[in-house]
């Protein structure tokens, strides 16, 4: 259990569309909702890892009006009236700012830890562990805490954080990195003081309400008015700037963060290539959910929702077989998914 907790605040952002997942993720039931790796939808994990931790008087979510009923699988774990519902996805900013201001209406002093709905994370003693040390750096400054990931590989499809320089079990930051290409991503595998940006934070919540006073104003303004109908709130969401709180606040605020290192295995299962490390292999490091035949074929992900799927003399492919739709896209070109998704009828998407 943390130290005040009464203080102590979560809140999980839900409202994403899961574009990279697609023919499974759906904009009617994105990447979040899904079983992907158990029997239980990633948001649910997320959720129960606090079990025990943080009450659930204190747990909030931010999540889309498309996915009202889909949030139903938090009954009991969140309350009703502290599932925010977006009418329309504004990106980052809009939906932190949004929960930090209901949150401060209820708890002046609040301390708030923002995360995810859709990440894998073991050991969850690990991740509390993590917080913990985040959380009292936080009590006892104005700073904002990120976690960051110690790479294991030269990753192209991350941000990074660069450090300056460790205090005890805390990081200076000296600045957020945009994802980089392969030769700058193996330069900061090199260095050693760069790490993978999880999308974790922790801070007061009178401390980012006054950033987003400071660097983002028109959103603080904004914030202020969405007291109203739901008819008013879509009006006003509208008009907020689609960014995200990288971008709007973190790389201007850089003197003010700082960053923990995490004590646990992290995936964002951000597209089908991390997908693998959750399913069944054979002999050929052919990966796949279900049956399969597979002659002369190696290095493939194989994900099939009923059918058996059977090929040969077929490598590295990504191979997605649902009800309505079949892809198949070089495994080393996944970004393609998102491009395909794109180019859909909103019938598919």
């Amino acid at each position: 259990m943390f130290y005040s907790v009464a203080m102590l605040h979560l809140l999980i952002m839900a409202g994403g569309s899961g574009t990279r997942f697609w023919p499974v993720s759906r904009k009617l039931k994105p990447k979040q909702f899904l079983k992907l790796i158990s029997e239980a939808p990633l948001i649910e994990h997320t959720v129960e890892r606090f079990d025990g931790v943080i009450p659930i008087e204190n747990r909030w979510v931010l999540g889309s009006t498309t996915h009202t009923e889909l949030l139903t699988c938090l009954e009991g774990k969140v309350p009703n009236d502290h599932i925010l519902l977006e009418p329309v996805s504004r990106n980052t900013a809009a939906c932190i700012g949004w929960g930090a201001k209901q949150i401060l209406k209820k708890d002046p002093d609040a301390t708030i830890i923002v995360l995810p709905s859709d990440h894998w994370i073991d050991p969850t003693e690990g991740l509390i562990n993590t917080l913990k040390l985040a959380v009292e750096e936080v009590e006892n400054s104005d700073a904002i805490l990120t976690v960051g990931i110690r790479p294991s590989f030269a990753h192209t499809g991350y941000g990074y954080i660069q450090t300056q320089k460790k205090l005890n079990t805390i990081y200076t930051v000296n600045e957020f990195k945009e994802k980089p290409n392969k030769e700058t991503a193996e330069a900061y595998l090199k260095a050693g003081n760069y790490f993978w940006n999880s999308g974790m934070f922790i801070w007061k919540a009178k401390t980012i309400m006054s950033l987003f006073e400071e660097h983002l104003p028109n959103h603080a303004k904004v914030l202020q008015e969405l007291d109203a109908t739901p008819e008013k709130t879509k009006e006003l969401f509208e008009t907020f700037e689609n960014i995200s709180i990288d971008y709007g606040i973190m790389e201007k605020a850089s003197d003010k963060i700082k960053m923990v290192e995490a004590q646990f295995e992290w995936s964002d299962v951000g597209s089908w290539p991390t997908m693998a490390q959750f399913l069944e292999k054979d002999a050929n490091n052919n990966a796949h959910n279900g049956p399969i035949i597979a002659i002369d074929s190696n290095n493939n992900i194989i994900y099939s929702e009923k059918k058996l799927t059977a090929i040969a003399c077929v490598h590295d492919k990504i191979i997605v077989d649902t009800e309505d739709a079949l892809m198949i896209v070089p495994r080393n070109v996944d970004h393609y998914v998102s491009t395909i998704y794109n180019e859909l009828d909103s019938n598919f998407q």
